[in-house]
């Protein structure tokens, strides 16, 4: 926003000044018409002084030439011929019959016909009258200029108010509420920008609320279809006495078990992707919640697992997961989590509470969506590490896996997407697990990231502020 308000600013001032440079090359161009007329002035008071003179006397011409100055805070010096400055004495020889010259300091050297000496009049430098005009003719440019500027900031203001309004609603729709429009009242909308914005946005929301209704009307259609097809295939699985028609018949029964877990999927994840979810806030001591769970996910994993809650409130690198790159593979820090894990905290003595607003429901899901994905690329290890402060209660799923490339880590927590060989569906999982885990995260108004972990593998990081999601 800043970007543009210097660049409008810029541009009005660029503008302005093409503006006046025009000015002056079409008035004055070719003439200047403010010379012109000035020189008519001083050939005829030239022409009056020197009737004087010849009608009457030097003397007088001389007085009221005095006079004149006097009342107009002049000086007055008389000079002969040989005392002419250069390039006015080089006039004078140039144009004979000139007897009278304004220069470019608005000095006037005349002389009359009745005398050889030249005279010149100019401004005096002491006249508290000539320099305040020539103060005043210093500053009303830069006044024109300041207002200028002042009206061009007020208007561009005024305008990026507008846009920011505007702006607000495009990152509210954004984020994925398709309810969102901008207001068209005459003071808030930015000409038709605000109407066009809001006809894209209901075509857009419209074509999002279709697809989502086919999905989910797709994704129902077809629990008949399968549940008829594992029926019949168990029905002759019981009639069939050929070993090998038995077994092409179980392969076809968890065909089709795999195809009703993944419609139960597509039909939560379009549940859980809804800006207007519901979700049932509870404020949970998270760390006691997740011990309770430590035994029954402890025999689900099939690895050596455990929950570790760290009472640090520095919890700065789990905040900065997406960026951090750190692994026990290179790491020789005494206090690596493989060390911290061989010291747990005690819980009646020094434990400490970590409480949040979470819903319990949701986020056992995405406990377990994040442990089955790390039970199908660890070796020997998974951590649970909780922490928080003040402000956040971060939950981080560790493993000793392959881990994920970083350039991957962007898109990771889209649905189906598949990071390579290694982690597809021969492995299990239909790609959704983490797409769910954000959107549930979404609804918590907090946000979940992907890093390396110092066991080697993964780290998955869920983030919680300790505000009651919106």
């Amino acid at each position: 926003m800043w970007r543009i308000f210097v660049e409008s600013l810029i541009g009005l001032i660029l503008l302005f000044g093409a503006s006046i440079v025009g000015y002056e090359y079409l008035i004055y161009g070719k003439s200047d018409p403010d010379l012109v007329d000035a020189n008519l002035r001083v050939e005829a008071f030239r022409d009056i002084m020197n009737h004087v003179a010849v009608n009457e006397s030097d003397e007088r011409a001389t007085d009221l030439l005095q006079m004149f100055a006097t009342k107009t805070h002049r000086l007055l010096d008389t000079m002969p011929e040989s005392e002419l400055p250069d390039e006015i004495a080089q006039y004078f020889i140039e144009q004979p019959n000139t007897p009278f010259l304004l220069d470019d300091d608005d000095q006037l050297w005349l002389k009359f016909d009745t005398n050889s000496d030249y005279i010149k009049m100019y401004d005096d430098p002491e006249s508290e009258l000539l320099q305040a005009i020539e103060f005043g003719n210093q500053v009303v440019w830069l006044f024109f200029l300041a207002s200028f500027v002042a009206f061009s900031s007020g208007f561009i203001w005024f305008l990026s108010r507008r846009l920011r309004v505007l702006e607000k609603t495009a990152v509210e729709f954004a984020s994925g509420n398709f309810d969102a429009r901008a207001s068209e009242r005459h003071w808030i909308k930015l000409g038709k920008l605000n109407r066009k914005f809001n006809k894209m946005a209901d075509e857009i929301a419209n074509l999002m609320v279709n697809n989502k209704a086919l999905t989910n009307a797709v994704a129902h259609e077809l629990r008949t279809p399968i549940f008829r097809i594992q029926w019949q295939s168990e029905v002759l699985l019981d009639q069939v006495a050929s070993p090998e028609h038995k077994k092409q018949l179980q392969s076809i029964i968890e065909d089709t078990e795999d195809m009703e877990t993944l419609v139960d999927e597509l039909l939560y994840y379009a549940r859980v992707e809804r800006p207007d979810a519901v979700v049932h806030l509870e404020n949970i001591d998270v760390a006691a919640w997740l011990q309770e769970y430590e035994d029954k996910w402890k025999k689900d994993v099939g690895v050596d697992f455990s929950i570790y809650v760290d009472p640090s409130l520095n919890i700065d690198s789990a905040l900065s997961c997406s960026g951090a790159t750190t692994s026990a593979k290179d790491s020789s820090d005494n206090n690596s989590l493989l060390n911290r894990l061989d010291n747990p905290v005690g819980h009646p003595d020094n434990y400490v509470p970590h409480m949040s607003n979470v819903d319990p429901f949701l986020l056992c899901r995405m406990v377990v969506n994040l442990l089955s994905n790390a039970k199908r690329y660890a070796n020997e290890k998974i951590v649970i590490k909780v922490q928080s402060n003040e402000e956040h209660l971060v939950i981080q799923v560790h493993d000793d896996g392959c881990g994920v490339p970083k350039e991957h880590w962007a898109s990771l927590f889209e649905p189906f997407y598949r990071v390579d060989k290694a982690r597809d569906r021969t492995s299990g999982g239909y790609g959704l697990g983490l797409a769910i885990v954000k959107h549930i995260m979404l609804r918590h108004n907090g946000k979940v990231s992907v890093c390396d972990s110092e066991l080697g593998g993964a780290c998955f990081c869920l983030i919680f502020p300790h505000k009651p999601a919106e």
